[in-house]
């Protein structure tokens, strides 16, 4: 079975919550996809050295 995406994990928690997404399940959710963003160029980037791919997620994808 295929890992549970971020935003699948935050709709489910949306149907099983009767429509309500806390605070705590948006941060939980902004997690996963950190996670699961660096665990996609550690795997799959073979020049990513330890800690760039943390770097990169928030060069990326961080607010400032």
């Amino acid at each position: 079975s295929m890992k549970e995406t971020a935003v699948e994990w935050l709709m489910d928690k949306y149907r099983t919550q009767n429509g309500v997404i806390t605070a705590a399940d948006y941060h939980k959710a902004k997690e996963m996809e950190k996670k699961q963003i660096i665990d996609v160029v550690e795997h799959y980037c073979e020049y990513a050295e330890e800690g760039e791919a943390e770097q990169y997620y928030n060069e990326t994808f961080k607010k400032k």
